[in-house]
């Protein structure tokens, strides 16, 4: 591989992290929210 092949290569590959991150950002993000309402709605 050239060098600029591994820099393309380098490039796609954190488009896919930074998407992958997001998804999980929005799952732990649901999560929370979901356990949130469970504890104020236990608490009343």
């Amino acid at each position: 591989m050239s060098k600029n092949n591994s820099q393309e290569y380098l490039r796609k590959m954190e488009q896919q992290r930074q998407h992958f991150g997001l998804r999980k950002l929005s799952v732990d993000v649901a999560s929370v929210l979901l356990g949130t309402t469970f504890v104020i709605g236990g608490v009343r």
